[in-house]
């Protein structure tokens, strides 16, 4: 008797061992986002400072009578993407230049924040359909376990928990991290949005102008001093490009919203078909203790419960994907 105590406590605390390292799908997004805004302020942080930097030399000597020799120098640095600060030293003298371009920074820092809106949703979108992917594999295993242990559902059953291994292995890799377990959300109908919000993207388009501004210093026999100004335009279909995509990322969150009203109105269908089977199990079996139903009733109404039960979580699991999809679409 004591050591079938301590085999249920230590099934106990391995199940709750189980539960304490599972996580939940709000619990994997938020890692996606912190991995997201860390690569976006690496990004960011790479247009400040010494951005670029290089140095040149190279000397010479010329055999001649006398022998003369030829050494030069190049330094050039810029800052922030925006400064550039050229010198060149040389026996003909000194050679210093300055560039400064306004618009670069902010040109670079949008195209910046864009790619880390796209990389953003592009990893919550694999986070949401890996999560779902394995939570569909579970309940694929828990219904093949009760139809019976046949090769064929062994077999079924072996190779699905290799998928389920697989997605927890590619969100450990997704989301550096070692994701030992998943956290399942219940099966129910969440809140289907009555409304549809647009997909809106920040305007940011690249500018069709920058302006730049130069001074060159020249120290050699005859010093000199120049100012220049260069103005450039680029007539460029840019803006057209950045519409058709926003309303090709429209089309897809659309999708999602007309996918989750259909699901949610298949699985209530299927709520109600199951609560009327449930209602004729409870009065078949009530009639079969009363000597009027055969235990095959009970048998057929009981598999039909399972077999649509079943259906009806896989379509309840594709609503949640769907609905965490366009919930976190472009978020």
């Amino acid at each position: 008797m004591n050591k079938i105590i301590i085999l249920i406590l230590m099934a106990l605390i391995v199940i709750t061992a189980s539960q304490l390292m599972a996580q939940s799908i709000e619990e994997l997004l938020d890692m996606a986002n912190e991995i997201s805004n860390l690569n976006y302020a690496n990004s960011l942080s790479s247009l400040s400072g010494i951005t670029s930097f290089n140095l040149n030399g190279e000397g010479k000597s010329v055999i001649s009578s006398p022998i003369t020799f030829c050494a030069s120098t190049t330094f050039n640095v810029e800052l922030s993407k925006a400064l550039s600060f050229n010198t060149s030293l040389s026996n003909d003298g000194l050679n210093i230049s300055l560039k400064f371009t306004p618009s670069r920074y902010e040109e670079l820092s949008n195209e910046i924040l864009e790619t880390h809106m796209n990389e953003k949703m592009k990893l919550q979108n694999k986070v949401i359909n890996l999560f779902f992917d394995a939570m569909k594999k579970k309940r694929n295993i828990t219904q093949l376990t009760s139809e019976g242990s046949s090769i064929k559902n062994q077999a079924e059953i072996a190779l699905n928990m290799s998928a389920y291994t697989y997605d927890l292995d590619a969100l450990s890799a997704l989301l550096k991290t070692d994701v030992k377990d998943l956290k399942f959300p219940k099966l129910n109908v969440p809140t289907i949005p009555k409304d549809y919000v647009p997909y809106t993207t920040g305007k940011y388009s690249k500018k069709n102008s920058s302006f730049t501004i130069g001074m060159d210093t020249d120290f050699s026999k005859s010093m000199s001093f120049g100012i220049s100004f260069e103005y450039a335009w680029n007539s460029s279909f840019q803006r057209d490009d950045l519409t058709s995509s926003e309303d090709l990322l429209n089309a897809q969150k659309e999708m999602y919203f007309r996918n989750i009203h259909v699901l949610a109105s298949v699985v209530k269908a299927y709520d109600e078909r199951l609560s009327k089977l449930f209602n004729d199990y409870s009065t078949t079996y009530g009639k079969y203790l009363n000597g009027n139903a055969t235990k095959n009733e009970i048998k057929k109404i009981s598999e039909e419960i399972s077999k649509l039960g079943y259906q009806r979580d896989l379509y309840c699991i594709e609503l949640l994907r769907e609905w965490y999809l366009y919930t976190y679409f472009g978020e």
